[in-house]
This record gives C-alpha cells, sequence and structure tokens, in this order.
C-alpha cells in the first residue's frame, strides 16, 4: 500500500481533501445523506485494520508531542468557543446553505445554476460540509470543517514555533511563522460558518509556510513537495481565486522533471482530485470552470447560456471592486475610476499590507540582483507566487477575503531574507511562550464579540449551534414549476436555513427538465 507523502500535516489535510473527492464522487450518482456517512464510516474502519502500523506510527508521533498537543488547547478551545456561533458570513445565509441542502437532498442536479446562479460556483468543500453535517442526527447542519482544520493548522505553527524558538538564526523565521499565524487567527469570522473563504485563504497560507519549511531541510524528502502540488490542486477545486499557486506547482513540477516516476505519481493523484469536481461543474452549470465564459466545450441542454455566466462573471468582479449599489456602473469604466473609489474604502491596515504586498517581493528580487545574494529557488518561488496570487488577485477580484494567503506571505517576504542572530538560547523558553501569549491575547481580542455571544448562550449551543435563521418577520412566497414549490423570500436575498427549492431572484426564463427536480432545470423553448 503506498504511504501518504508528507509530514503529519499534510497526512491529514490531503486526508481531508481524498475524503472530499470520494464524496463529490458519491454527490454525483446520491445524495449525501446519513446512509452514506455510515457506509462509508463502516468501510473506513474496516480499512483501518489494513494500516494500522502505520496509524499506530501516527499515533506515537502524536504522544510524543504531548506537550506541543497541551500548548495548542488553549487556542482550539477558543476556536471551539467562537465555532459555536451562528453563521456570520453573508454567503452563507445566501447560498452557501441552501447549496449544500441540495447535496443533502439530490444527487447531482443537471442545470441547478438555473436556479441560483452562485450554485454554480461549486466549491468543492460543499459536498465535504453535507457528509459531515450530521443533518440525520441532529436535524439541522454542523458545520465543523473550518474548525477541524484550524486545530489542525494550530499544531503545525505551534509546533513550528517551539522548534524555531530551540534554533539558531532564526529569529526571522519564527517571526514570519508567528505572524502567519496571526494570519490564521484572523480567519475566526468563518469558524462557525460553511464558507469556502476560510480553506481558501488557510490551506495557501499553510501551503506558502511549507515550502519554506521543507526546504530549510538540507536533503528533503522527495515526496514532500507532491504532497504540497496535491494540497494546492485541492485548493483550486474549493475556490478559483487560487489559481496563482499553479506558479507554485509548476516550480515543483520542474524540480521533479527527471524523475519521471514521481513526476507521473504527483500529476495523476492531482488529476483525480480535480475530475470529479470538474465533472460536477459540467453537471451542474454546463460549463468545465463556472463562471469562465471562454471555457465552452458542451452543448447539454441544462447548459446556462452564455449571458447568464458572463453576468456572474462581472457580478464577482465589480461587486469585489466596488461594493454597494452602484457597483455596475462604476466597477467597468476602468482602473482609473473604480481603483480610487476602492482605495478609499479600505482600512488603513489593509491599504499598508497591500502597499507592502507589491513593495516587499519587488524590494528581495532587487536586493538579490545588486548584491548578487540568492535565497534560493524554493524562498523565490514562494515570493514570486505570492506577489503573482497579490496582481491576479487586484486585477481579478480586489475584495481582500479573496487575496488574504498572498497578501499576507508577500508583505511578511523581508523576513525571508533577513538574519537576526539569536544569541541567548537561554532565552527560548521565554521567547516561545512570550509569543503563545501574545497570539493567546490576539486571538481572544479579535474573537470577543463572538465569545460573549455564545457565553450568553451557552445552555443551548452545547448542545448543537443555532441555526442561521432571518429575520423574525421574514416570510416567503411559494410559486409552482410544473406542480413542484419554490419559495422565494418576500424581503431580501437570503434564504438561510429555509426548506429547498428556495429562490431569492425568481427567473422565470427556466423550467423543470421533467416533471421532478433531481431530473434538473433548462432553459423554456422559445
Amino acid at each position: 500500500m503506498m504511504r501518504l507523502p508528507g509530514n503529519f500535516t499534510e497526512k491529514l489535510l490531503i486526508g481531508m481533501a481524498t475524503g472530499n473527492t470520494i464524496t463529490t464522487v458519491i454527490s454525483l450518482f446520491l445524495p449525501l445523506n446519513g446512509y452514506v456517512l455510515l457506509t462509508l464510516l463502516i468501510i473506513s474502519f474496516g480499512l483501518a485494520v489494513l494500516v494500522r502500523r502505520d496509524l499506530a506510527a501516527m499515533f506515537q508521533q502524536v504522544k510524543s508531542k504531548l506537550n506541543i498537543l497541551l500548548f495548542c488547547l488553549p487556542f482550539i478551545i477558543i476556536a471551539f468557543i467562537i465555532a459555536l456561533n451562528v453563521p456570520y458570513n453573508y454567503d452563507s445565509g445566501l447560498y452557501h446553505i441552501q447549496a449544500i441542502k441540495w447535496i443533502e437532498t439530490y444527487r447531482a442536479v443537471r442545470g441547478l445554476a438555473h436556479l441560483q446562479g452562485r450554485f454554480g460556483f461549486n466549491p468543492n468543500i460543499f459536498t465535504w460540509l453535507a457528509f459531515t453535517s450530521l443533518y440525520d442526527l441532529f436535524h439541522q447542519e454542523i458545520f465543523s470543517v473550518n474548525f477541524t482544520v484550524f486545530a489542525i493548522l494550530t499544531g503545525y505553527f505551534v509546533n513550528r514555533l517551539y522548534t524555531l524558538s530551540h534554533e539558531k538564526r532564526s529569529l526571522n523565521l519564527f517571526l514570519f511563522y508567528a505572524l502567519a499565524f496571526v494570519a490564521i487567527i484572523f480567519l475566526f469570522d468563518n469558524l462557525s460558518s460553511p464558507s469556502p473563504d476560510y480553506l481558501s485563504a488557510a490551506l495557501p497560507l499553510f501551503i506558502l509556510v511549507r515550502v519554506i519549511d521543507i526546504n530549510r531541510h538540507p536533503q528533503p524528502a522527495q515526496l514532500d513537495f507532491g504532497a504540497i502540488v496535491i494540497l494546492c490542486a485541492y485548493v483550486f477545486t474549493v475556490k478559483i481565486s487560487a489559481v496563482a499557486l499553479l506558479l507554485l506547482v509548476l516550480f515543483v513540477l520542474y524540480n521533479y522533471r527527471q524523475r519521471a516516476k514521481i513526476f507521473t505519481r504527483i500529476v495523476i493523484i492531482s488529476a483525480l482530485i480535480m475530475l470529479p469536481w470538474l465533472v460536477r461543474n459540467v453537471i451542474l452549470t454546463g460549463w468545465v470552470i463556472f463562471p469562465f465564459p471562454s471555457l465552452n466545450l458542451f452543448n447539454f441542454d441544462w447548459q446556462l447560456p452564455l449571458s447568464k455566466v458572463i453576468h456572474e462573471k462581472n457580478a464577482i468582479v465589480y461587486w469585489a471592486r466596488v461594493p454597494g449599489p452602484n457597483y455596475l456602473k462604476i466597477a467597468p469604466l476602468g482602473i482609473k475610476n473604480w481603483v480610487p473609489v476602492w482605495w478609499g474604502r479600505q482600512t488603513f491596515f489593509n491599504r499598508l499590507f497591500f502597499i507592502c504586498s507589491l513593495l516587499c517581493p519587488v524590494l528581495i528580487f532587487v536586493l538579490q540582483i545588486v548584491k548578487r545574494y540568492n535565497i534560493g529557488l524554493f524562498k523565490n518561488a514562494v515570493v514570486l507566487t505570492a506577489f503573482a496570487g497579490v496582481l491576479v488577485w487586484f486585477f481579478a477580484a480586489p475584495e481582500f477575503r479573496f487575496g488574504r494567503a498572498f497578501i499576507t506571505i508577500a508583505a511578511l517576504s523581508p523576513l525571508l531574507i533577513l538574519n537576526f542572530d539569536k544569541r541567548v538560547i537561554a532565552a527560548s523558553h521565554l521567547i516561545f511562550f512570550t509569543a503563545l501569549l501574545f497570539l493567546f491575547a490576539v486571538q481572544v481580542f479579535i474573537g470577543r464579540s463572538m465569545l460573549a455571544n455564545a457565553y450568553r448562550q451557552v445552555a443551548s449551543v452545547l448542545i448543537k449551534p443555532p441555526l442561521m435563521q432571518g429575520p423574525d418577520n421574514l416570510t416567503f412566497k411559494v410559486y409552482k414549476f410544473k406542480g413542484v414549490a419554490v419559495y422565494k423570500p418576500m424581503y431580501g436575498d437570503q434564504c438561510f436555513c429555509h426548506v429547498i427549492p428556495c429562490e431569492p431572484n425568481l427567473d422565470t426564463t427556466f423550467t423543470l427538465r421533467d416533471s421532478d427536480l433531481v431530473d434538473g432545470f433548462v432553459l423554456k423553448r422559445k
């Protein structure tokens, strides 16, 4: 049996990506309900017997790091309490929860994006969220994936900080990892939400930092960088805003160009992760990647018209540039028109990080040329990928939640070229615990309102988190499609946790393909 590449954290994340891929394949044929969960759990326990030695080795690895687990515990407890809150992400009420309900109830529905265009975005993580929602047990969705990933990454970053605090001449990297962990902590507002924004920021942060980590070893394991490629492929299926990671993938594959067997294995595994997601895209929209109007490869009867694809693409781009009621008027006018409006809406810290993310990578490249100092292929790859990610983000959809990972790494990149000589090794414990205390204080401070809210509802949220409910006066109007009831909120554009099908902007240009929802949707014939 082939062993998983990478370190302990990578194995957990690749395991999640593998599980997500399996659930996406199943979702093409079956709804992801409690029966599927129970079946896969039974199969997993059976397979665990076959890999019991590997599992025992992993358990021993965890057991040897009990002190690290203890240091992680305060961060995980605070994150757990924050995760008990109602989802705060607006898009969760708009389409995240509704999309997950479709996955729980039906197999992949042809032309589902006719009902609501955002269903066509198809973040791969939605099938995993549906699979792990435990709806049949609690009669509501429990969204625990983002919290679980936070716990995994906390273990990685705390372990790295502990190691670096005991190494000579590594204070720059210690600060780099500490500030990257701060960026992870600042994603707290999506811990209670099914939003793909969390993984699309947290995983690229981990990937870019992990490359630096692997590159520090004189002889990195052959498959360590292979794990990076696999995770890059997976992140792209979660949110295509991570497309700049393709540059890092090219660096890694170039590194393996003369190792045909490893190269082929990495490419095949990555393709297997992406293929079910691409197939699901085609089923939901008729397009390979939605909303990319240039990839028009099919002519299925359920395919969304080109005009709707362009509309959804423009809505993402223009709203990110100029959010608000005038976004369709200002954003298309050109960079001279929308940039001043966009800049005026940014906070001081957003402006500072954006400027640093542009200037710092350029400074690093210039210093290497002028001083003939080389920081190494993969450090340069990380800096270049982050810089490219910032540029792609800015010109494509410059809403900060889409570019957090690349902006953070690009802004912190000078720490990769600086060297601070930490002379007092005896102070290593003091440095480590001071950093942990600071990071914990940051987590508590920025999450204080959600912590207070969870505390006020402690008796109920410990049983199950609250539902994302709309306003008390929210009512729904019922429309009929070939005898099937479709609900529309009377106010606003959010359906929240209402039963499906629910469509806030009811479109009369489409209809059912047949007599049942599972048959899908098509445009009405003229």
